[in-house]
């Protein structure tokens, strides 16, 4: 009876614990983060969030695996940002009474509210060790300052000291160093006094024989006997005085130096500030001549056009006559398109030297209307003699979008028969330019050029119609990355930003081998963050693949777990 009485309890017991843990409805567990209270048996509470419908796991070895029941031995629920920490707390079922899901968490504000909590934090603890740093720098300068207002205190309390007393005054006038009075003449001094204490003299007096002492002090006078009794005060004096005369010297030396540095400061700054005035002068004076240049400029682009004028100085004057209207042409600009006809007479003419027919394509390009001639004009000047005339038209016909369709023949013309590289390289980028995509079977005709720079523009031009999607061909790679090091900085960059367009696994390594031996700055910085960006786009791609994985792995134990009997799932709380 006993032991059935036992048993009752102990069923009762559990199943009181159960429902205090409350295991949940029939819903399916969805993946996901929540916002949870957890209610610990002494009452106390702590919220925090559960990651990816972690609810039951169990530390091994500092890994945490799921586990499917809460009566697991060890078991307990993993909490992060905890009090805005940026890690977890992991309690055990053993403490825990009771679960609440508040809410669905937003994993990227938590991490928000962690960071700007410890950005607050940075900013505050660096505000104090500025503010340390200020008191210190100011405290030291104090202590810089007291310390040179106490030497200079020093100074003028031990100047004092080294004086001459009345006495010792009174001694080097009475008795003046040199050869009167010096040591020799003490000691000269000092034996008649001793001769004055021992000598006696022989006399009769009345008959008799008397010895009596001889003369005082040995013959010494009164101030001689001064001199040697106050011999020691007068060598002292001496030194004092010499002291005196060599602190005097010094002092007036350090005044003089002081003088001269103050005279050679103002000095560099009076020069300083007569070349500041000067530059200014400059300045000044060429921002007026600037502006008067630009009033007249001005001023002739504002006055009509005077055509029969123009067309007689370009027909008839002298060739720096009218390089001197083409001039002026040019600065008007599109206010000078009525005199587009007659500037491409001169270009076309054969009889005009090659500095004049420059001079005219750089005035009709200046010009720019209007637009449908322009762009014939150039396109015309696509076939000309002059390489220079070429290849300035070919750069210059990019300004004119899609109407440069209307001179594509002579485009599609340069890439088959055109034997200068850079000629080429122009019209490929002006079809890069304008997306003329009907070129683009010319276009990889081009990645075989004997040129490199063809070879780069034409890859540069084939990325920008295909896109990422189909990319370039593999010969690309070897292409771009030999011309990273190309003689003109135009062509390296260009590979170097193609380079930076691509995707592509074989580019990126060939671009890492070769950037040791890019010399260009700029291109290096663009090589450095296209590998830096490719390298944290991979393993961006990896993580996003072992999450999935991970998500699909978690997918099959719960479905697993849910097959078994003792799975629980989650509802409002336990």
């Amino acid at each position: 009876m006993k032991i059935i009485n036992l048993f009752l309890v102990s069923v009762i017991c559990l199943s009181s614990w159960g429902f205090a843990q409350k295991d949940i409805d029939t819903k399916k567990l969805q993946p996901g983060d929540w916002k949870v209270k957890v209610i610990l048996k002494g009452g106390a509470e702590v919220i925090g969030v559960v990651q990816q419908n972690k609810f039951k796991e169990k530390p091994a070895l500092g890994v945490y695996h799921r586990v499917n029941s809460t009566r697991t031995p060890g078991a307990g629920i993993r909490l992060w940002y905890v009090r805005n920490s940026p890690g977890y707390t992991f309690i055990p079922f053993t403490r825990v009474a009771r679960i609440v899901k508040l809410r669905p968490a937003d994993i990227t504000k938590e991490k928000e509210r962690f960071r700007e909590k410890r950005d607050t934090l940075r900013e505050k603890r660096q505000t104090a060790i500025e503010e340390k740093k200020k008191q210190l720098e100011t405290l030291k300068l104090k202590q810089e300052e007291e310390s040179k207002e106490k030497e200079v205190d020093k100074e003028k309390k031990e100047a004092p000291k080294i004086k001459l007393s009345a006495e010792e005054k009174e001694l080097l006038k009475e008795f003046p160093p040199g050869e009167e009075w010096n040591s020799a003449r003490r000691d000269e001094i000092n034996k008649q006094l001793k001769r004055g204490q021992t000598k006696f003299v022989r006399r009769v007096i009345n008959g008799n024989v008397v010895l009596q002492k001889g003369a005082p002090n040995g013959g010494a006078s009164s101030a001689e006997k001064k001199f040697y009794d106050n011999y020691d005060t007068w060598v002292a004096a001496i030194e004092k005085r010499d002291l005196i005369k060599e602190l005097a010297e010094k002092e007036a030396a350090k005044k003089i130096k002081e003088e001269e540095e103050e005279a050679a400061q103002e000095l560099v700054e009076k020069s300083q500030a007569k070349r500041e005035a000067k530059k200014e002068a400059r300045e000044v004076a060429k921002k007026e001549e600037e502006a008067t240049k630009t009033t007249e400029i001005v001023k002739k682009s504002e006055q009509p056009l005077d055509m029969d004028k123009v067309t007689a100085t370009l027909l008839y004057a002298s060739e720096e006559e009218k390089k001197q209207v083409l001039n002026q042409l040019a600065q008007m600009g599109t206010k000078a398109q009525d005199a587009t006809g007659t500037v491409h007479f001169l270009l076309k003419s054969k009889r005009n030297s090659p500095e004049l027919k420059q001079a005219a394509l750089d005035t009709i390009i200046k010009i720019g209307e209007p637009a449908d001639k322009v762009t014939k004009i150039l396109g015309e000047t696509l076939a000309s003699e002059s390489v220079d005339l070429r290849r300035k038209s070919a750069a210059a016909l990019a300004q004119y979008g899609t109407q440069v369709r209307e001179v594509s023949q002579e485009m599609l013309t340069v890439l088959a028969f055109e034997r200068d590289p850079s000629v080429k390289y122009e019209v490929i980028r002006t079809i890069e330019k304008v997306q003329y995509k009907e070129a683009i079977l010319q276009i990889q005709g081009r990645l075989g050029d004997e040129d490199l720079s063809v070879r780069v523009a034409a890859s540069s031009a084939l990325l920008s119609f295909h896109g990422n999607e189909k990319g370039l061909p593999n010969a690309c790679v070897k292409i771009l990355t030999q011309a990273l090091d190309h003689p003109a900085p135009k062509v390296r960059l260009l590979a170097a930003n193609t380079l930076d367009k691509w995707d592509s696994e074989k580019a990126i390594s060939a671009a890492e081998e070769k950037l040791s031996t890019v010399e260009d700055p700029k291109v290096k910085s663009v090589v450095e963050s296209y590998i830096a960006r490719q390298k944290q786009k991979a393993k961006e791609e990896a993580a996003v693949k072992a999450l999935e994985k991970e998500k699909t792995e978690e997918e099959k134990r719960d479905r697993k777990a849910e097959e078994s009997f003792e799975f629980f799932k989650l509802g409002k709380d336990y």
